[in-house]
C-alpha cells in the first residue's frame, strides 16, 4: 500500500457511513439511494461516475460525502446540501485541511509522547434557514446573503462559535447548526475494515491523503474572484487558523485584482469593520 493513494469503492463508503450513522440493516437500500442521489446532483464536485465502472473515492471525496450526510441529519434537502457545499467548496476544503492537520498533530504527538495541549476541534457551521421562503427578506426580493443557507457556511473552533452566533452577518443571531469535522474525520476510519481499520499506519496515510486533497481543493480559482474574496475573508476573521496562508493569499488577491495590499484590506475593513488587521502602509 506504500506510495499508493487510498481509495474506497461505493460499498466501502456506504458501509462506513452507515456504521457512523447507525443505519439499520433493513434500511441500507434506502440509505444507498440517498447517497446515489447526491451523485445524481453531481456531488462531490469533480466526481464522475463512469458507466460500467465501479465508483472510486479519494479520501477527500469520502469526507465530503460524510459532511453531506451530516447535513442531511441536520435536516437540509439534498439540493440545498449540494448548493451549500458547492458554493463553499474552498471553505469546506479548508475546514477539512485544518481538521486533518489537527488530527495528524494528535496522532504524531501520541506517537512521540508530546504532552502539549491538543489542537482545538474544528466545527463547520451554517444557519439552516428552513423557513427562508416565508421570510420578509425573501418576499421583498432581498439579496440571498440575507436569507440563504450557503451564505452562512463557515468553520471555526468552539472558542469562536460563541462570537459567530452573535454576529448577524453569519447567522440569525440565535440559531446555528454545527458539525464536528475533527470527530467526523476520526470516526470515518475508526474501524472501516477489520484487517486494517485500526492500524495506525493506515490512519496516518488516510489523514495525509485528506490533507493533500484538501490543500489542493482549497486553492482559489482564478475564474471566481468574488467567491475567493469571500473565502479569503475567513482568513481575516480567523487569522489564528491561517497564519501560513495569510501572507501568500493577500499577495495573490493583490496580484489578481491589480490592487495594492492597503486597498484590498481597507475594502474588507469597511465591509466588516476589521480594524485588527495590520497593513504595511508602504504596501
Amino acid at each position: 500500500m506504500a506510495g499508493q493513494p487510498i481509495t474506497w469503492n461505493f460499498g466501502k463508503l456506504e458501509a462506513r457511513l452507515a456504521a457512523v450513522n447507525r443505519i439499520a440493516d433493513s434500511k441500507r437500500t434506502a440509505f444507498q439511494a440517498r447517497l446515489k442521489n447526491l451523485h445524481r446532483l453531481r456531488f462531490p464536485l469533480g466526481f464522475k461516475l463512469r458507466k460500467g465502472k465501479a465508483a472510486v473515492y479519494e479520501p477527500g471525496e469520502i469526507m465530503m460525502m460524510g459532511l453531506a450526510v451530516e447535513m442531511t441529519q441536520l435536516g437540509l434537502s439534498p439540493e440545498m446540501i449540494v448548493k451549500t457545499l458547492a458554493y463553499n467548496w474552498q471553505t469546506a476544503s479548508r475546514a477539512l485541511l485544518v481538521a486533518t492537520r489537527g488530527q495528524l498533530a494528535l496522532l504524531t504527538g501520541e506517537e512521540e509522547g508530546d504532552e502539549q495541549a491538543p489542537p482545538l476541534p474544528v466545527f463547520a457551521f451554517f444557519d439552516p434557514v428552513a423557513l427562508a421562503p416565508l421570510t420578509l427578506d425573501f418576499e421583498a426580493g432581498g439579496p440571498a446573503s440575507t436569507w440563504d443557507t450557503p451564505y452562512s457556511f463557515y468553520f471555526a473552533d468552539l472558542e469562536t462559535i460563541g462570537v459567530v452566533l452573535m454576529d448577524p452577518v453569519f447567522t440569525s443571531g440565535h440559531r446555528l447548526s454545527l458539525i464536528n469535522v475533527s470527530t467526523l474525520l476520526a470516526r470515518m476510519i475508526d474501524d472501516p475494515f477489520k484487517d486494517q481499520g485500526q492500524n495506525l499506519e493506515y490512519r496516518y496515510k488516510f489523514y495525509r491523503d485528506v490533507e493533500r486533497w484538501a490543500d489542493r481543493n482549497s486553492k482559489p480559482l482564478l475564474a471566481d474572484y468574488g467567491k475567493f474574496l469571500r473565502d479569503w475573508m475567513t482568513i481575516l476573521l480567523y487569522p489564528h487558523y491561517f497564519e501560513e496562508y495569510f501572507d501568500d493569499d493577500l499577495k495573490f488577491v493583490c496580484k489578481m485584482l491589480g490592487m495594492k495590499e492597503r486597498e484590498v484590506v481597507q475594502s474588507l475593513r469597511s465591509f466588516r469593520g476589521l480594524e485588527h488587521v495590520d497593513v504595511d502602509p508602504q504596501a
